[in-house]
C-alpha cells in the first residue's frame, strides 16, 4: 500500500502479484493489482503488450505447461526487461521446463532399455539390437547398450 501513495506502480505491481501468488483468491489484493494496472497501462503500447503477456504467462504457468509460459514470459519480458517479476518467473520456468523435459527424455530412454532387454531375454536378437542402437542414439557411451550390441552380434556370428 506504501507504493501506491508513492505512486511507485511497478514495485506496488510486483508486490500484489507475489501477494496473489500465496493467495490466489484475495479479493482485496485482485482489486489492487487491477488498479495498479490501470495506472501503468494508460495509452504504453508495451505495457498493454507486457499485461497481455504475463496473463497467459501465468495462465500457462498454473496448469503446468512450462513451455508455453517460458515463452509468454520471455515475450514480457521483450516488452519490459526490467521487471523483476518477469525476471524471477522466468528462471523459475525455465528451470521447471528443463527439469520435465529431462524427466521425458529418461522415460524415454528406461522405455527403449526395457524393450532391448525383453528381445534379447526373448532370443529375438534382431529386434534387441534395434532398441540398443536407439539407446545409444539418446546415450552413446552406454557402456551396457555397447556390451549388449558385442555379445548380439558375437550369438549371430556364432549360428
Amino acid at each position: 500500500m506504501e507504493f501506491i501513495k508513492t505512486e511507485e506502480w511497478g514495485i506496488a505491481r510486483f508486490y500484489f502479484r507475489r501477494a496473489l501468488a500465496l493467495f490466489p483468491n484475495d479479493e482485496q489484493a485482485t482489486l489492487k493489482l487491477n488498479e495498479v494496472d490501470k495506472q501503468i497501462l494508460g495509452n504504453n503500447i508495451n505495457e498493454a503488450k507486457y499485461a497481455e503477456m504475463i496473463k497467459k504467462a501465468d495462465e500457462a504457468y498454473k496448469t503446468g505447461d512450462f513451455g508455453v509460459a517460458k515463452f509468454y514470459y520471455g515475450k514480457a519480458q521483450e516488452a519490459n526487461p526490467t521487471d523483476n517479476y518477469v525476471n524471477e518467473r522466468l528462471k523459475v520456468v525455465s528451470t521447471l521446463a528443463e527439469s520435465t523435459a529431462e524427466r521425458t527424455a529418461n522415460r524415454e530412454f528406461d522405455a527403449l532399455v526395457k524393450k532391448a532387454n525383453d528381445a534379447f531375454a526373448a532370443k529375438n536378437y534382431s529386434v534387441a539390437r534395434f532398441f540398443y542402437r536407439k539407446v545409444l542414439s539418446m546415450r552413446p557411451n552406454d557402456k551396457n547398450a555397447q556390451n549388449q550390441i558385442k555379445t548380439i552380434d558375437s550369438l549371430i556370428i556364432n549360428k
